[in-house]
Parts: structure tokens; C-alpha cells; sequence
């Protein structure tokens, strides 16, 4: 049998003799050597390392997570997934509704383009269906008179609406609209020749 190896030791800022004993990872003095097991237990100073590696915290480490992390880990999970869901659909609702205003200007300027040309200048309100669940309206009215040596010179006021419905989610229809406003020049209505 081979004798026990000594322990490794070293002097404290007190200078007194202290041994490590690298199997237990505990720091003695000597006098604690000495001493019988009940009072080297009580005097033992052990490192966060040596505490560390206990078998009771050693299992606990093993064991893995408990239920309750699991649990609140899905539901942190869940509530980021459920925002992200949201913010993708605001999205994709917003781009919808970008096109659908996109659509509805180049609508309403080719209804003001025409007034004067294929439409008459002259007060009233016409108004149609655009296709593709637009609506358009073109409403006329004078605003102020100016008399001419040939004929009477109108400024008109014109107003062009192009509108839609959008469905929601929830049931509820919301109307949309593109208002261009400009004034024109033109004969007064009923002195056209």
C-alpha cells in the first residue's frame, strides 16, 4: 500500500500554515487537521467552486429545466409571435391601401383631364361607376364672371371625386376618397357658340 500523499500547503496573511486538500477542495488549517471530524466539519472554509460542485447542486444543474420555465418561456414566445403577426398584417393592410389610393389618383386625374374635352364645362354633377369598386363623381360649379368683348368668360370651379369601399376584418366597410380640386376657365353655360 502506498503511503497517503501530503497534502500541499501554504502560509495565510496571518502567517499561519494552511493545507489544500486538492480531492475535497477545501481550504484547513492545521490545527483543523488535528482536530477530530465533528469540529474540522464546523471550521471547513470552502470556495464558491468546491459549494458549486456539491452533489445536491450538481443534480439540480443536470436535471434540466423545470416545468414552470418552460411554461413562461412559451408564453414569452407566444406574445412576440402575436405582435410580430400583427405588425405584418398592419403592414400588408397599409400596402393594400397605398395601391388602392395609387389607383384611385390616376382615376380621378383622367376624370379631370377630360372635363372640357369629352365632358362639357358647364355647372352640374355627373357622376359613375369606374369599375373595379371605384366610383367617381365630377361636380361644376361657377365662381366668378368676367365679360369679354366677344363672350362671357366663366372660372368654374371643378371637383373631382374617385371613391371605394374597403372591407375589415370585423365586418365594417370603410369609404375611402380621392378629392382634386382646380378651376377652369370657360363660356358661360347656355352662350356657347
Amino acid at each position: 500500500m502506498m503511503p497517503p500523499m501530503p497534502m500541499p500547503s501554504h502560509r495565510d496573511a496571518a502567517g499561519r500554515d494552511v493545507r489544500t486538500d486538492p480531492a475535497r477542495r477545501d481550504v484547513r488549517t492545521d490545527a483543523a487537521c488535528r482536530d477530530d471530524g465533528v469540529d474540522a466539519a464546523r471550521r471547513d472554509v470552502r470556495t464558491d467552486a468546491a459549494r458549486r460542485d456539491d452533489g445536491v447542486d450538481a443534480a439540480r444543474r443536470d436535471d434540466g429545466f423545470t416545468l414552470l420555465e418552460v411554461l413562461v418561456a412559451f408564453a414569452i414566445a407566444a406574445l412576440a409571435l402575436g405582435v410580430l403577426f400583427e405588425g405584418a398584417v398592419g403592414g400588408l393592410r397599409s400596402t393594400r391601401v397605398a395601391d388602392r389610393t395609387e389607383e384611385a389618383l390616376s382615376r380621378a386625374q383622367s376624370h379631370l383631364a377630360a372635363v372640357g374635352q369629352g365632358m362639357p364645362l358647364g355647372p352640374g354633377t355627373q357622376e359613375g361607376d369606374d369599375g373595379g369598386g371605384y366610383r367617381w363623381s365630377v361636380r361644376i360649379r361657377p365662381l366668378r364672371s368676367a365679360v369679354s368683348t366677344s363672350a362671357r368668360i366663366v372660372l368654374y370651379a371643378v371637383e373631382v371625386t374617385e371613391s371605394w369601399s374597403e372591407g375589415h376584418s370585423s365586418g365594417a366597410d370603410t369609404t375611402r376618397s380621392v378629392v382634386l380640386r382646380t378651376e377652369r376657365l370657360g363660356v358661360a353655360h347656355g352662350d356657347a357658340s
